[in-house]
């Protein structure tokens, strides 16, 4: 009788663990995060530009996340693969871009330290579309018009006074000035904002 007793809470146990597994699974893959990201987002590049893509994604705002997920879909699409090079990054490192670069952007007022901004580089065939790439190979590609027209992204190549053509942001949804003074009356200062956490509505 204990060994019938034994089988039975086994089954119920190893019942349990599968479904648990199920769960976590499915939670992760229907979440709009990273696990997400079209495999041509990481083809083509390097096991470590795939892993830190995988990284940039994580650390976004979570009401951020599936749009870019999205749209870094869609550029997959388009027969591009996709480099991360930017993504959320605390004031401090704002301002030392700052500071290196009075034309960036002052500590509190850049989408990335509000997990909205993700900065990009476009490899296909071995080429790869970057900084240095002027702005009509941008707009060749057909991402620049994939990010204004479908998700209302703003695109750096647009930017007056420093064209940053690897950018894109979510600076039409979300007004910085809001979000900043919002950040100061939570975190009390702009050192201590932690704007990839911040609730954007």
């Amino acid at each position: 009788m204990q060994k019938k007793h034994k089988i039975i809470f086994g089954l119920i146990t190893l019942t349990g663990i599968g479904i648990y597994a199920y769960q976590r699974t499915r939670k992760k893959t229907t979440t709009g995060g990273s696990s997400q990201l079209n495999v041509l987002v990481n083809k083509n590049i390097s096991a470590k530009f795939a892993k830190d893509n995988e990284k940039y994604i994580s650390n976004l705002n979570p009401e951020a996340k599936a749009t870019f997920v999205s749209f870094l879909n869609d550029i997959s699409k388009l027969g591009y693969a996709v480099v991360i090079t930017s993504g959320y990054r605390a004031s401090k490192e704002q301002a030392a871009l700052k500071k290196q670069n009075s034309k960036n952007a002052s500590p509190g007022f850049s989408t990335h330290e509000y997990g909205i901004g993700l900065d990009i580089n476009l490899v296909k065939d071995g080429k790869w579309i970057n900084k240095k790439s002027p702005l009509a190979t941008w707009n060749k590609t057909g991402v620049v018009d994939l990010a204004k027209n479908k998700y209302n992204m703003r695109w750096g190549g647009d930017f007056k006074g420093y064209l940053d053509p690897v950018h894109f942001d979510l600076g039409n949804k979300y007004d910085v000035n809001k979000l900043y003074s919002k950040a100061l009356a939570i975190y009390g200062s702009a050192s201590n904002i932690q704007g990839n956490k911040l609730k954007l509505v």
